[in-house]
């Protein structure tokens, strides 16, 4: 299985689709290191724990808790206690309005608490992003609707429920990823249990998915989860969605229908000539399993197992 992305050892270097509005964020009176990490925050999560602070810049513990008091000082943030975990662990809220309007984002989604699952994907899209830095994440809703439409894409192909609503904030959309031939789709698992969602998900963004892989483009999925056990489950589901794990493409189809064919011929020996019996009962053995699967879905995929988010440790 192979990955668009090779999450990298977290590192306190900028993003870059970041670097104008650590600026913006800077001139509200905070250092360049500390605005990086807000404009980060504050764009995609609106939340974090001070253990994914500390991974990310290298720092204690002492040095997180310092962070968060001088957020929560200024005014800008509150910490809570982390729900459904068994010790006292807490995650950051920020949701001063000045970041956000220095953002450009006064009235995203972020500043507002929601539900136990709501946060949890937000934090686990946060620690997917420290996984993979370098990547050149779209911020915005607006950013997502306008890098589709202007690669020539309609709306109706663009997932209804939310990126294709323009009435909706787009800022709560979870995050892609693009670079000139590939497209990374993150979907953040907050511990259903079960791939469900996964699929309801999957079934909006279908159609973008079928026009960008018409267009010559990767899709990749990125499955961003909390709990270890989910892994393989995922993994095992996302693999019959790539070329290898799913229906057969036309090529394999011709190919076996080949085989089929020549078994019911008259001469038996021909396909002897051009493949041998041998091989063709090999592959046959391989396409036949495959041949009633829904055709391929995506071209990669990843799942990122949120070690940060790990109960040993979280947030203290």
């Amino acid at each position: 299985m192979t990955t668009a992305f090779e999450p990298r050892i977290a590192g306190p270097w900028p993003m870059p689709h970041l670097e104008h509005r650590t600026t913006a964020v800077e001139a509200c009176g905070w250092s360049p290191d500390d605005a990086h990490w807000l404009a980060l925050v504050c764009l995609h999560a609106g939340v974090f724990t001070r253990r994914q602070y500390q991974d990310w810049h290298h720092r204690d513990k002492y040095a997180a808790r310092r962070f968060v008091q001088r957020l929560t000082a200024a005014g800008v943030a509150r910490e809570h206690p982390l729900p459904e975990r068994r010790t006292p662990q807490r995650f950051c809220h920020v949701f001063g309005r000045t970041l956000y309007r220095a953002l450009g984002i006064e009235h995203a989604h972020q500043r507002r608490l929601g539900s136990p699952a709501l946060l949890w994907r937000r934090l686990l899209t946060l620690d997917c992003l420290l996984a993979h830095p370098d990547a050149n994440w779209l911020a915005t809703g607006e950013e997502k609707l306008l890098f589709f439409l202007k690669r020539g894409y309609d709306e109706e192909d663009l997932p209804q429920r939310r990126l294709g609503n323009r009435a909706l904030d787009h800022v709560s959309l979870s995050p892609i990823a693009v670079d000139e031939r590939r497209v990374s789709f993150v979907f953040p698992d907050p511990g259903h249990g079960t791939t469900r969602a996964l699929y309801y998900w999957a079934s909006d963004h279908l159609f973008l998915w079928e026009a960008l892989r018409l267009d010559g483009v990767e899709v990749e999925v990125i499955v961003a989860v909390r709990d270890d056990r989910a892994e393989n489950v995922y993994r095992l589901t996302l693999s019959g969605w790539t070329p290898a794990g799913a229906g057969l493409n036309e090529d394999e189809r011709s190919f076996l229908e080949a085989i089929q064919a020549a078994r019911r011929h008259p001469d038996p020996e021909e396909i002897g000539r051009w493949l041998g019996w041998v091989e063709a009962d090999d592959i046959e053995t391989r396409l036949r399993p495959r041949l009633h699967r829904p055709p391929a879905r995506i071209d990669r995929y990843t799942v990122h197992f949120a070690e940060r988010l790990d109960d040993s440790d979280l947030g203290l």
